[in-house]
């Protein structure tokens, strides 16, 4: 799991734990993701325009490539790794684990015909 995805989830199952929800995040973890300085609330729009900014690019290579396989040696290695972690989200939403990617999200990246599969399968 990429960095990213596995910062997300800390937040969201924290998020449940201050609604009350019960999951497998202990004391401890939240203890020591405290001591590191973690930051557990950052701006859902901030979040937002950050996709918003990589579905852009990811718009520009399709016109540029005609795919959205991005390889590892793409100039914008944050392509790359936004391209990979769209895979895993979706794949997370797939099985049913709740995570940030939206539905209105997966229907903007079908419309640029979205390669699902797993990214390292592609990479050239």
């Amino acid at each position: 799991m990429a960095l990213g995805s596995w910062v997300l989830m800390q937040r969201t199952v924290y998020k449940d734990i201050l609604n009350g929800k019960k999951n497998a995040m202990t004391k401890e973890q939240i203890r020591l993701l405290n001591k590191i300085g973690f930051e557990w609330d950052i701006c859902e729009q901030h979040q937002l325009n950050i996709w918003n900014e990589r579905y852009a690019e990811l718009k520009e290579y399709v016109v540029k490539f005609g795919n959205t396989r991005v390889p590892k040696e793409y100039l914008d290695n944050c392509l790359t790794e936004w391209v990979s972690n769209q895979q895993i989200l979706y794949k997370q939403f797939q099985s049913g684990k709740i995570n940030s990617i939206s539905r209105e999200q997966i229907r903007l990246l079908n419309e640029i015909k979205f390669e699902w599969d797993t990214y390292r399968e592609h990479a050239v």
